[in-house]
């Protein structure tokens, strides 16, 4: 009889060794099955000795999977965050170019850069010329609902990607974020803006010379 209290007691003993060693991850809920397993479960024979089932079911993979699922649906708020990522002082939502043959594709801006992407359906320069007088107002009815004084300070570059019909990247070019504040600030005529982005684009080789026809 002696010698099965002492080995109940040792077993007791151990059991709340291990909970003591492997409760760093999760303290409050290891402490709680430390002291249960030294109370009432401890006189359950060799079902209660055994603290590794109270110490797996309170740090088991269930507590880990709900962080773990948490953690998983931040990234993919992150992520829609990133696709959508505000603009400052622009209404993304209002931004549209009102065009037949230059297709908007994304808007991304990163790093005080303006990244427009849009599909280009043709290179003739007299139909771009008429096609592209609804980029500037799209751009100022956009900043007009926001905040132009934000916009402008804070974006610094407009980069105009091109991609052609089968969405190969045929060209890229700055444009002077002044150009688009003169525009705005009634300093520079529709007409004026277009000539300067037609010639960006046709020293980059996007558009097709008027003059060789």
């Amino acid at each position: 009889m002696e010698r099965r209290k002492m080995l109940l007691g040792c077993g007791a003993g151990i059991a709340t060794l291990v909970a003591g060693c492997t409760g760093n991850e999760d303290d409050e809920d290891n402490n709680d099955d430390g002291t249960g397993g030294n109370g009432d479960n401890g006189g359950n024979g060799d079902n209660g000795g055994n603290g590794d089932d109270g110490h797996d079911d309170n740090n088991g993979d269930n507590g880990h999977d709900d962080d773990n699922g948490d953690e998983k649906d931040d990234g993919k708020e992150d992520d829609k965050k990133e696709d959508n990522n505000d603009i400052p002082g622009f209404d993304r939502d209002s931004f549209e170019i009102d065009s037949d043959v230059i297709k908007l594709k994304k808007l991304k801006y990163k790093d005080h850069r303006l990244d427009v992407r849009v599909m280009l359906l043709t290179t003739d320069r007299e139909e771009l010329a008429e096609e592209l007088e609804a980029l500037a107002p799209g751009f100022e009815q956009a900043i007009r609902n926001a905040d132009a004084e934000e916009f402008f300070e804070e974006v610094e570059e407009i980069k105009f990607t091109l991609y052609d019909e089968n969405k190969e990247t045929r060209v890229a070019v700055f444009l002077d974020i002044e150009w688009l504040q003169q525009f705005v600030d009634d300093d520079m005529t529709n007409e004026e803006f277009v000539n300067r982005v037609l010639n960006q684009m046709e020293q980059a080789g996007a558009v097709d010379d008027s003059s060789d026809s």
